[in-house]
């Protein structure tokens, strides 16, 4: 398949910086995109509200060193009391399944099976580690193995300033996406370990008893390919009511379906190809996929520029 010609008629050039991550970004279309921002900003942010990945979407997908960011599970993994086979399988089910996330050419309908057996198996054993409500807080607090993606916190502060609502999707574990983004991702004056009044997660939960221990996850249980708004709660149907333009970003093409249930004019859609972009392009950019996409690891400068225009 040939790929589009990467363009752009606003002020993002192929390369930007964030930092000192560079990035290249691929518009789709460039005239159906500017078509898309052209509606955005008539309608201007009181219209907007924003579906937004965790996994490897705010966080990054590698690290500095080469390593992979930790995702949730791997991040709650890394407190002590979680046991050596624990992580162990835990590791062993990444290599064996994650490859069946990102295949390039098996169908959605033929990874679904996979995926729910995954996150099952995943939660059933974490589900056996005497987990706590302090253990989500001290694993946020020390692990050091997981990056957030250069930008994330200025487009979050910039959501914030102009009352963008964010939902956060995800089909990894919600305490840890909550306390990442308490923890890691500063309020515009600088601080950290507040409560987002205008974010919400939409994740697997764990769910604990009146003394703060593990008392079961939250239902339906979400993977990567059932990931949309259908069966939000009425709390966030609420902070989403009436705005009909949509930013959506994530890093697969399950996250695609994330406004899916909300009824929307418009959803501008930001893609990050974080590996195998060869392979994997096709589907980035196809009919329902992309609009534009961040290529290999980049930064989250595209999304951040469009907030700064409404």
């Amino acid at each position: 398949m040939e790929h589009p010609t990467p363009g752009s008629s606003d002020t993002e050039s192929m390369e930007s910086v964030v930092g000192n991550r560079e990035h290249q970004v691929l518009t789709v279309d460039p005239a159906r995109w500017d078509a898309k921002v052209e509606h955005a900003l008539e309608a201007g942010a009181d219209s907007m509200f924003w579906v937004c990945d965790f996994d490897r979407t705010v966080t990054r997908c590698f690290l500095d060193n080469g390593h992979r960011s930790l995702d949730c599970h791997d991040i709650l993994a890394s407190i002590p009391k979680i046991t050596a086979d624990c992580k162990q399988a835990m590791e062993d089910m990444m290599a064996y399944y994650y490859p069946i996330e990102i295949h390039p050419t098996m169908s959605r309908e033929e990874k679904i099976p996979h995926m729910v057996e995954w996150y099952t198996k995943v939660n059933q054993l974490l589900a056996a580690q005497k987990l706590t409500r302090d253990d989500v807080v001290s694993a946020v607090a020390n692990c050091q193995d997981f990056a957030i993606r250069d930008g994330v916190d200025k487009a979050f502060q910039l959501a914030l300033q102009k009352g963008i609502p964010i939902i956060v999707v995800s089909a990894g574990l919600g305490n840890i996406i909550e306390e990442v983004i308490r923890q890691r991702i500063p309020m515009p004056d600088g601080t950290t370990g507040k409560v987002w009044p205008n974010v919400r997660v939409l994740s697997n939960t764990l769910q604990w008893d009146g003394h703060g221990e593990f008392a079961g996850f939250s239902e339906p249980l979400i993977h990567m390919y059932n990931k949309s708004l259908q069966d939000a709660p009425s709390e966030i149907r609420q902070m989403i009511e009436g705005r009909h333009i949509g930013i959506l970003t994530g890093d697969g093409t399950g996250d695609l379906t994330m406004a899916h249930g909300h009824k929307a004019t418009e959803v501008l859609k930001f893609g990050f190809l974080n590996e195998k972009v060869e392979e994997r392009m096709p589907k980035y950019i196809g009919r329902d996929g992309y609009d534009r996409i961040v290529l290999n690891d980049g930064t989250f400068q595209p999304v951040l520029n469009f907030i700064r225009r409404l």
